[in-house]
């Protein structure tokens, strides 16, 4: 079960974690650049979308598997 959570979970979170933020990731920093997009845009526009899309896929997650209980003495 533990396993199941580090290899699904955690890239999930560390994936969507860069695109809510514009500066926590390249990509975002790059596009900010190229588009000419300013943080507080971004922070009011993508944002939320981003969040949301973040909490669906912890929903179905929590659906398909189940909330994820860490085994005593963890």
């Amino acid at each position: 079960m533990l396993l199941c959570l580090l290899s699904c979970v955690l890239p999930a979170a560390a994936g969507t974690g860069g695109s809510l933020l514009v500066i926590g990731s390249a990509a975002g920093v790059a596009y900010m650049g190229l588009e000419g997009v300013g943080f507080v845009w971004y922070l009011r526009k993508v944002t939320p979308w981003a969040l949301a899309g973040y909490a669906a896929a912890n929903t179905c997650y929590v659906v398909l598997h189940g909330v994820p209980v860490p085994a005593v003495g963890l």
